[in-house]
């Protein structure tokens, strides 16, 4: 039997799945945009076949929301028990207020807009409608909030691994720049280690002896043979280079003290931020 691949089920197998949802006595949808939101409420009577509809619309805001909740769980569904689940759909940051300004009374199932599916019809009430009927289905399971470190860290840290990328990127145009003239000696030193940068400084600094380079580096003179051809403005534009280095090597160091800073005063009673941080 050829081999399909990792999680792959070959064709003469029957692959058997447990499906652990349960129908819910309501389904809860919300269709949000940057200003207003759709809120749909359908509670169905698995006797007749029937679903009745709740429908509001309301702004956005904490006041508004709070209203929204109050209207969910005291007036529709009065007569269930929180928590209950309701679906949005991950558009921009628009669906975020409904995350944080929503109590523990409700639970988010954050989807990606393509699993609610593509349909002729599409307007806000009907979009708000779906996510509640699928939410009805208990398919879906709520998605994990994370806590405000965990948040933090990982903006912090996504930030950090931005301005690596950059300063990598950096480096490696320093590298072709050097490269086009003939100096090649990144390919025996890596671009971005502290004695290519500090031997790029030299030649900033208007060193061209060859064999005093290749000291620098710890690389062969040969790599500089021809640093007395390059021009003056090659060494103006490594020097804007290399002091956006240093801008970023600063940031750097502000992002690591922040982040170990939050680790430090917050794992014990928030074990779950190691988690976010790459490497730990």
């Amino acid at each position: 039997m050829a081999f399909l691949g990792k999680d792959k089920t070959p064709f003469d197998v029957v692959q058997k799945e447990t499906n652990t949802a349960e129908w819910l006595p309501y389904g809860i949808g919300i269709d949000v945009h940057k200003l207003f939101a759709f809120v749909s409420i359908a509670v169905p009577d698995y006797k007749t076949g029937q679903v009745v509809d709740f429908y509001k619309k309301t702004d956005v805001n904490a006041l508004k929301i709070e209203e929204i909740e109050h209207w969910i769980c005291e007036d529709v569904l009065a007569g269930l028990s929180p928590p209950f689940n309701f679906v949005i759909e991950s558009t921009s940051t628009y669906h975020f207020p409904f995350i944080r300004h929503f109590s523990s009374r409700m639970r988010p199932i954050v989807i990606n807009p393509a699993l609610a599916g593509k349909d002729r019809k599409k307007t806000d009430k009907y979009d708000a409608s779906k996510m509640a009927h699928h939410c009805m289905g208990g398919l879906w399971k709520p998605t994990p909030i994370v806590s405000g470190g965990q948040e933090t860290l990982r903006v912090l840290t996504r930030n950090r691994l931005k301005i690596v990328a950059n300063r990598l990127e950096l480096t490696n145009r320093i590298s072709t720049r050097l490269t086009q003239y003939g100096i090649t000696f990144t390919q025996e030193v890596r671009p971005s280690s502290k004695i290519a940068l500090e031997t790029i400084q030299q030649i900033v600094s208007g060193c061209r002896d060859a064999e005093l380079l290749g000291e620098y580096a710890a690389c062969k003179p040969v790599h500089f043979k021809s640093i007395v051809d390059i021009p003056q403005e090659l060494g103006f534009i490594l020097g804007l280079a290399l002091n956006s280095i240093k801008e970023i090597d600063e940031k750097k160091r502000l992002f690591d003290i922040q982040i170990s800073y939050l680790i430090d005063t917050n794992w014990q009673k928030d074990f779950e931020l190691l988690e976010l941080y790459h490497g730990i």
